[in-house]
């Protein structure tokens, strides 16, 4: 059969086109950017997961970061505890381009009386604070069941020490560096321990965002959150009950530090807050059980806004009192 002139120029056509389009998919896709807000050709999650885009297709400087998983070794707490230290220690380049994601399996992860020591731009998560705990049994007073490092975080997990012993038991100690805590549950009960602390900052950056911190020692003294040294707190939705007999024991105390909190659920069986030296409390919302005082020279302030006095839930003064 003999085509037309305008056939075939069709046809000649659709060649053309199709040829354009094998072209452009040739390409490497382009990953989106500021000044590529439309989007045309870039990187998608559809994309990602039907392996057509490789590394050398996207942007130079381009940075997911990457994932580690850890697996639960079924009843083996210990072992559990050592395949997340192994898994932190081989984490040699994470930085802000490339930060790092620990994921943990529902289990326990028992890390004994030797600090887990977290690492700069590293996020461990659990499988929620139900199913993933980190336990420990730390003594020190410069330990804790986790140490902190600077750009690290923790979410959707509970930390719990056991403070069988009669050293000082520490839940989470910053150690003074800028640490993230999201939807953590922090626990500690002992009958024998010297003193505990739910959160240890001494200075630095602590973020806590829906995080619950219990700390029990009615035999010795304790804190819920001890903050000193210049630290900064940044609270949203965090409630602290401390119930220790000893040493002025406080939901929240800070030293020469400062505080910001919304909605906020302070309760202890002395002090719900206790200042010492140039501090200051910013709460706004929320339930405040327990005196707020100064003491150790406090030349801070304390500042109440829409914040109820769980005795009678009548609103606190403006001064937290």
């Amino acid at each position: 059969m003999i085509k037309s002139k305008t056939s075939l120029a069709s046809s000649l056509s659709a060649l053309a086109i199709a040829g354009a389009i094998a072209a452009i998919h040739a390409q490497p896709a382009a990953a989106q950017t500021a000044t590529n807000l439309q989007c045309d050709g870039c990187v998608n999650s559809r994309d990602i997961q039907n392996g057509s885009i490789r590394a050398a297709d996207l942007v130079p400087g381009l940075a997911f970061g990457r994932t580690v998983l850890v697996q639960s070794n079924g009843a083996n707490n210990t072992a559990n505890c050592n395949r997340l230290r192994n898994a932190l220690a081989q984490i040699d380049d994470a930085s802000v381009k490339n930060p790092v994601l620990v994921k943990l399996e529902r289990g326990t992860y028992n890390c004994g009386s030797t600090p887990l020591a977290m690492k700069p731009f590293v996020t461990i998560e659990g499988a929620g604070r139900s199913f993933t705990r980190i336990f420990g049994n730390t003594a020190a007073f410069d330990q804790g069941v986790i140490t902190g490092a600077n750009e690290s975080a923790l979410r959707h997990l509970t930390v719990e020490h056991a403070a069988s012993g009669s050293g000082t038991a520490i839940a989470i100690n910053s150690l003074g560096r800028r640490v993230s805590l999201t939807d953590v549950a922090i626990k500690i009960d002992s009958a024998t321990a010297n003193s505990v602390f739910g959160i240890l900052a001494p200075g630095g950056v602590l973020g806590l965002t829906n995080v619950s911190v219990q700390t029990n020692n009615p035999g010795g003294g304790g804190q819920g959150i001890s903050a000193a040294s210049g630290a900064k707190l940044d609270m949203m939705n965090v409630w602290v009950h401390n119930f220790s007999g000893a040493g002025n024991p406080a939901a929240l105390v800070l030293s020469d530090s400062s505080a910001t909190g919304f909605g906020i659920l302070f309760s202890s069986n002395t002090f719900g807050l206790l200042g010492v030296g140039n501090s200051v409390f910013e709460l706004v919302g929320g339930t405040l059980i327990g005196g707020a005082v100064g003491a150790g020279g406090f030349t801070g302030s304390f500042s109440c806004v829409g914040i109820a006095d769980g005795a009678d839930f009548t609103a606190r003064a403006a001064d937290c009192s």
